[in-house]
């Protein structure tokens, strides 16, 4: 039932764990504790919800433990490594920027791609180090490109919710550009849209970052079906047409249609459009007649390592359509 306070009417529940003598523990101690661990495991679940404490439940603490222990000992022992994968000028088929995407070389099981840890790092809080790290990685590479003479592209660098309500993000990205020397406007940050809307400290973030010459990317765009009136207030260069859209082009669902209403409707907001997940050369003759600014993917290049990066701009960042089969395969 609710409570009444102050003529407010506050509702509030609880998510339990319960565990049981002498099945679940012998002493206070670890009763509690897997009282503790199964209360989590009700949060998990979307709180408000009762669990009792199970065998299964420790062993994936104990795993939880072991990847988090694992993913610290990945920072600093360098197993952390950033791919590339390059976005073209649909009109003049330069090669205009680079998408850097984080990748970790475990000792053991190979190269994992962020599916298989991020939602680890952001449980863990270590999202903030690791976004860190790539900002300074990327943005450190894309200033040793430029010193070798290679052509000046942008670098996109995503960042999570959790890092952009960081009150020292400003500060922390400051640092950077003035540690890697990169002019900030060469730095392109990717937002997702659910991050922005209704929101105050996050439009105010923005308007500072426009301040220092960065640019500002909108991605996974077209998939909150929020209320777009926030693009006419916030200094966005850039929407990113999700790449669910782009691979479902010709397939009768409509979705051709809501690429066509948000290129329209970036021009008319003097924005850039990027379609991600570009795989056939249908999609991209669709994207063309629709004047789609940029493009990304597995049709022009998979992301690729910096030296690979490299050889791609010591060609010069002109690359036709025929040669495109040619990048994937680099």
């Amino acid at each position: 039932m609710p409570y009444i306070i102050d003529g407010h009417e506050i509702i509030l529940s609880t998510s339990i764990g319960i565990s049981i003598y002498p099945d679940n523990g012998k002493s206070i101690d670890e009763l509690l504790k897997n009282a503790d661990a199964a209360m989590y495991v009700a949060k998990q679940k979307g709180k408000n919800l009762i669990e009792f404490y199970t065998d299964e439940m420790n062993k994936k603490n104990i795993d939880y433990l072991k990847r988090e222990s694992e993913l610290r000992q990945a920072i600093n022992n360098n197993e952390l490594v950033l791919y590339y994968q390059p976005q073209f000028d649909l009109k003049t088929e330069e090669l205009v920027s680079m998408e850097a995407l984080i990748r970790w070389n475990h000792p053991q099981k190979g190269m994992l791609l962020p599916i298989d840890f991020i939602n680890l790092a952001e449980e863990s809080g270590l999202i903030i180090q690791l976004g860190e790290w790539v900002l300074y990685t990327a943005c450190k590479q894309a200033k040793q490109w430029q010193n070798a003479g290679l052509p000046k592209t942008r670098i996109a660098v995503n960042v999570t919710t959790k890092q952009f309500r960081m009150s020292n993000l400003i500060k922390t990205i400051k640092e950077v550009l003035w540690e890697s020397k990169l002019e900030p406007k060469y730095l392109e940050l990717e937002l997702m849209e659910n991050m922005i809307i209704n929101d105050s400290d996050v439009t105010k973030t923005i308007h500072e970052l426009k301040k220092l010459g960065i640019q500002i990317a909108l991605d996974y765009f077209g998939t909150c079906f929020s209320n777009l009136s926030y693009l006419r207030e916030l200094p966005i260069d850039r929407l990113k047409i999700d790449q669910s859209y782009v691979q479902n082009i010709d397939s009768g669902r409509g979705d051709d249609v809501i690429i066509q209403a948000i290129i329209a409707m970036a021009k008319n907001l003097n924005l850039e459009v990027l379609a991600e997940g570009v795989e056939t050369q249908n999609q991209l003759d669709f994207l063309k007649n629709q004047k789609c600014g940029e493009a990304q993917g597995y049709f022009y290049s998979k992301p690729i390592s910096s030296k690979e990066c490299e050889n791609l701009l010591r060609r010069g960042n002109k690359i036709s359509i025929k040669d495109a089969t040619e990048l994937t395969d680099i």
